[in-house]
């Protein structure tokens, strides 16, 4: 990949889903370090610390499935943790601030200083994802939100197991 920087292809590398040790090893032994690190960050999962640790090194953050459990792939089957779009202090903040529970969740990424990407291929949710950016928050809004991981920490891509390794060792809910 750091070959092609040289070739003018590609202009920034990014990486996905490393632990703290798979990026540390990627930063000592290549010339680039990754310009953007894409992993699976939201309310219920906030990863507040591997944040810190990316915003110290220079490195942008984009977090994908940052409306959670709304994605078909991740229903176990139960209501626990409740689905972030109808946890209600969502719903209440929602309603309070004249949003949807998906706007406010994509609200609460973009307030901390990271790029979300909520997948859709609905042109009804697509349109509201982009309205987004006309919701407004105000700090005990995001507070609340800050505080959903304390009863409800969760992450729904882990495929660990049926991989046969030990992914995203020494971050939240590995």
């Amino acid at each position: 990949m750091e070959k092609l920087l040289h070739t003018n292809k590609l202009r920034n590398i990014g990486v996905s889903n490393f632990s703290p040790a798979q990026l540390k090893d990627i930063i000592q032994n290549s010339d680039t370090k990754p310009a953007v690190h894409q992993f699976e960050m939201h309310p219920y999962l906030p990863q507040e610390d591997w944040v810190a640790t990316h915003e110290a090194l220079g490195i942008a953050v984009t977090a994908y499935s940052p409306l959670a459990n709304t994605n078909p792939t991740y229903n176990s089957g139960r209501d626990d943790p409740p689905f972030l779009l109808k946890n209600i202090d969502m719903v209440a903040i929602a309603d309070e601030g004249g949003c949807t529970t998906a706007q406010v969740a994509l609200v609460w990424g973009m307030s901390r200083g990271y790029s979300v990407i909520p997948k859709s291929s609905h042109l009804d949710h697509i349109k509201e994802n982009f309205e987004a950016l006309g919701c407004k928050l105000h700090r005990g809004h995001l507070d609340k939100i800050d505080h959903l991981s304390d009863k409800y920490l969760k992450r729904f891509n882990n495929p660990s197991k049926s991989y046969g390794v030990k992914l995203y060792d020494g971050l939240q809910d590995s």
